[in-house]
């Protein structure tokens, strides 16, 4: 009994002299640095560490056994190994100097482990330029491909349209690293101005290009012509039949005036009037001469051509009728008192109701 409670005792004792497992942490993601400035490579050891060494691809950039520290020459002035932590600092970096980091630990009890870490470096993104593959695209016709060229480092590339973002579809394609964008057989609508934005974690820029497209006449645009060639024919067709309607409409008024239809039926009835003082002035009745110039005949078309005219006419002949019953004495009394070109008009009429 006594010989097993020594053996558990001796068994605790070798438990407790056993140590951890060295091990060394560095981050997972890649560590990222603008060109010019300084990357710093953290690393944690989970003990006390007595040696060590950091490396680019395969050659040191410094070692260390204790306090003692030593640089490569090629990175004397830029490399520094922080204590007691280890972790490296690498000043002025450029994009040679992208790339994997190993980091090799050796503990104070012996043990030695590594590990990797990556360094990404960005130049600043001083310009962007958006250039295009055809000078003078023709509408349905052309594919056009817009190229965005970066000076710098680039994380990222955006496409804007008139401030609207784009993105791949059944006419648009924009290649896998944004760098290009092509349109599939280019419309009018295409044109515009299209952006280029460029990014990293340290800048960005944009470039712009404006897109003008050639309109080529195809048959939309012949059939617009047409439609409109059309519309206007008929335009003009409805104002001439306006004008034809309205014209006709005011002859009608004209052709249909009381005044002037009552104006040739006084004229006939003074007419046969004085054809009947006339006949009874030489004891005859007329055989009713204002048949003969009736509306068939071509005097009643002279007499009735200015019916105003002839309405004054005739009042001045009935005027002159009644003188002329005043004054029997003096026949040619209705004559003289008719303006000049009523006398004409006057012995015309005479004339054709003598004869």
């Amino acid at each position: 009994m006594q010989t097993a409670r020594l053996g558990v005792v001796a068994l605790c004792c070798c438990v407790c002299v056993v140590t951890a497992q060295f091990t060394i942490t560095v981050p997972d993601n890649p560590i990222t640095a603008a060109a010019g400035g300084t990357a710093v490579f953290t690393v944690k050891p989970s003990g006390e560490v007595g040696s060590g060494s950091w490396s680019f691809d395969g050659r040191n950039v410094l070692l260390w056994v204790g306090d003692s520290v030593s640089v490569n020459s090629n990175y004397q002035g830029r490399a520094e190994l922080s204590l007691p932590d280890v972790s490296l600092r690498l000043k002025s970096v450029t994009v040679t100097d992208r790339g994997n980091y190993t980091v090799t630990l050796t503990s104070v009890s012996g043990d030695s482990k590594s590990a990797t870490v990556t360094l990404k470096v960005e130049e600043k993104i001083t310009s962007v330029t958006v250039t295009q593959n055809i000078p003078n695209p023709i509408e349905y016709t052309d594919n056009v491909t817009l190229t965005c060229d970066v000076k710098g480092t680039v994380e990222s590339r955006l496409w804007f349209k008139d401030e609207r973002a784009l993105h791949s579809n059944d006419r648009i394609t924009i290649s896998q690293d944004n760098a290009t964008l092509t349109i599939i057989s280019v419309t009018r609508n295409d044109g515009g101005t299209y952006r280029c934005e460029a990014k990293n974690s340290f800048s960005s820029q944009s470039g712009s290009y404006t897109l003008s497209i050639a309109y080529s006449v195809g048959a939309q645009d012949q059939s617009a012509t047409i439609a409109a060639i059309t519309l206007g024919v008929i335009l003009f067709v409805i104002i001439i039949l306006l004008i034809a309607v309205v014209v006709y409409r005011q002859c009608g008024h004209s052709a249909g005036d009381p005044g002037i239809s009552s104006t040739r039926n006084e004229a006939r009835t003074i007419y046969q009037n004085e054809s009947i003082h006339m006949g009874n002035q030489d004891n005859e009745v007329p055989d009713r001469p204002y048949e003969r110039i009736g509306p068939q005949s071509s005097e009643y078309s002279n007499l009735t051509v200015a019916a105003p005219k002839v309405y004054e006419n005739i009042n001045n002949v009935q005027r002159a009728k009644n003188k002329e019953l005043a004054e029997a004495s003096d026949p040619n009394a209705t004559y003289t008192t008719l303006q000049p070109h009523d006398q004409s008009l006057y012995s015309d009429l005479r004339g054709k109701m003598v004869g």
